[in-house]
């Protein structure tokens, strides 16, 4: 009988220390989540601004071959 109790003792601990474990990793999933969240909205916010860079660069490009265009046929 002795026996019985303490392999349902070991059994008790070994399902703590699952538990934990398994509440440690949630925890950190969260934790990777709300970091890559943060991520790509810091990315996002980057590709906005470049492409607002490349917009206004497309333009002033468009603008000087059509200078060029005018100086060549006149």
């Amino acid at each position: 009988m002795a026996d019985l109790a303490a392999a349902a003792a070991r059994l008790t601990r070994a399902v703590d220390r699952l538990e934990a474990a398994a509440a440690a990793q949630r925890g950190r999933g969260s934790e990777t989540r709300r970091r890559m969240a943060g991520e790509l909205a810091s990315a996002q916010a980057e590709f906005a601004e470049l492409t607002r860079h490349t917009e206004g660069v497309s333009e002033r490009l468009d603008g000087a071959i059509d200078l060029i265009k005018t100086a060549l046929e006149g």
